[in-house]
């Protein structure tokens, strides 16, 4: 009896299904066998995580290419003048000057058209030409906004932080779905019955203006308000003698 005990403990065994053979446990042929698989096994997902890591890591390093450029696209850069204004509308905006609208004398028959926004602090050439043309400051000869007849305009030279692209719309007051507005107004230009031709710009909701400018009104370069005349132009949308708005975006 006590020699039947001895000999199943020491030679235990376990069964690892049915119909399968009965294996001892303390086999050292089936450990070391247990073993190789394992460490087979482990072998195997070694290789699959250094090849996962690797992919990881490439992701990563096109993630970060991206991103970088995705930093440099978005660095801003979209330029555009505040007309009828002293200071940027936003703190998305950096203000590059603020200075004085100026342009060509609203009767001379060789003017320039655009209008220009004049820096604060001009620098000035020794040159001499026989044959010159005049730069006048801009004044407002419109009663929007209560603006009186030879006021002095201003002007704002802005540069977007976020934004690449502008546009200015005339006819509205607020911008295309996707656009970021950056203020809006009404439009303008020179009077449509003097000899100097002129473009169109967006002056500000709110226009500021200038002191100091000599003589009061000059009749320089006049900015006067827009108006919509039916016929060629479709109405409706649009309705004869109704002032035109103007929305500058950026995107």
């Amino acid at each position: 009896m006590n020699s039947f005990l001895f000999l199943f403990i020491a030679f235990p065994i376990i069964s690892i299904g049915a119909g399968e053979k009965r294996l001892l446990l303390n086999d050292p042929a089936l450990l070391q066998t247990k073993l190789d698989t394992l460490e087979t096994k482990f072998m195997d997902l070694m290789t699959k995580y250094t090849s996962q890591e690797s992919v990881i890591n490439e992701l990563k390093s096109k993630i970060n290419d991206l991103s970088g450029k995705l930093d440099n696209s978005v660095q801003g850069g979209a330029t555009f003048v505040r007309w009828g204004k002293t200071s940027c509308p936003s703190n998305t905006t950096d203000q590059i000057y603020s200075g004085f609208i100026g342009g060509s004398n609203y009767h001379s028959v060789g003017g320039a058209a655009e209008y220009v926004c004049l820096t604060p602090d001009p620098d000035f050439t020794l040159t001499n030409s026989a044959k010159f043309h005049y730069m006048h400051g801009g004044e407002y000869d419109s009663p929007q906004a209560g603006l009186e007849h030879g006021e002095d305009a201003p002007c704002t030279v802005c540069r977007s932080k976020m934004d690449v692209s502008t546009l200015m719309i005339p006819g509205r007051s607020t911008c295309y779905p996707g656009w970021t507005r950056q203020y809006h107004g009404y439009l303008a230009a020179g009077h449509e019955t003097v000899p100097s031709a002129t473009q169109f710009i967006c002056i500000d909701e709110h226009p500021d203006t200038l002191y100091g400018g000599q003589g009061g009104t000059m009749d320089g370069r006049i900015i006067s308000g827009v108006k919509a005349r039916c016929g060629s132009l479709q109405c409706p949308p649009y309705h004869d003698e109704k002032e035109l708005t103007c929305v500058v975006c950026t995107k």
